[in-house]
Order: C-alpha cells, then structure tokens, then sequence
C-alpha cells in the first residue's frame, strides 16, 4: 500500500519537474524586441533582405547596375576566399584532434596555431579590401 507520504513526494517532484520546464519557457520567449525567429536568426534580414533586399542601405536603394556590380564584387570575394577558408577550417580541425590526444604533442600544436593565426589574418586582409570595394559601389 502507497502511504500518504509517498504520494505527496511524488507530486512534488511532478510539480517541481513541470515547473521547471514550463518557467523556462515562459522566462524566455525566443524572440525579444522581434530581433530573431529562435535562437540566431536576425528578424532584419528577413524584413530588410540583406544584399538583396527592400531595406536600408542594401540592394533596394542601389541602381541595377550597382546592384549587380555589388553582387559580383560579392561573389568574387567568395571565389577569392574559398581556399583560404577551406584552409583555415582543416588547420582547426587539426589543431583540436591534436588537443584532444591523451598526450597531446605541445610543439605541433603551437605549429597548428601559428598557422590558423596567419590564415586568420590573410583572411582579415582580404575582408577588409572586400570592404572597401562594396564602399566603392555604396558609399
């Protein structure tokens, strides 16, 4: 036979549990000031367009020429940043199976890393005359 006291515990631990998950949804509604759908998911991209788009500052104020030589700079610096970036994801790779060894080989690690920097920092170049060509189409 179930005593009074067995049934009590288990009721409060239900409530306990169901409290748990429903105040958390609750305290976190997923979209504050209608920024986002979710988690990460910019509600101004789906309004302004992003390149592309009817919003401020984007493809919507650019004539069709500019609008396509926007584009194109775009995808250009993809082509141009496609190794670079393939590169800097498999010297990640590399570094973090290196780490994760029992006896992870510290003077290959710093290899690894010096690497990574340096791609980093190829890349960071390469964004940044990105930049200033898309400045050259849209001021």
């Amino acid at each position: 036979m179930i005593h009074q006291n067995s049934i009590k515990k288990i009721l409060m631990m239900a409530t306990i549990v169901m409290l748990g998950f429903f105040g958390q949804a609750a305290a976190d509604p997923g979209m504050p000031y209608g920024h986002h759908y979710g988690w990460g998911y910019p509600m101004h991209r789906m309004h302004h367009g992003g390149y592309g788009g009817p919003g401020f500052g984007y493809r919507g104020q650019l004539s069709e020429e500019d609008a396509s030589k926007l584009e194109k700079e775009r995808a250009d610096f993809f082509e141009a940043v496609r190794d670079l970036r393939s590169s800097l994801y498999q010297k990640g790779l590399e570094l973090r199976s290196e780490l994760a060894k029992q006896s992870p080989d510290a003077e290959r690690a710093a290899v690894l890393q010096k690497e990574i920097s340096e791609l980093r920092a190829q890349l960071g170049q390469k964004r940044l005359a990105h930049f200033f060509n898309l400045r050259k189409i849209d001021p």
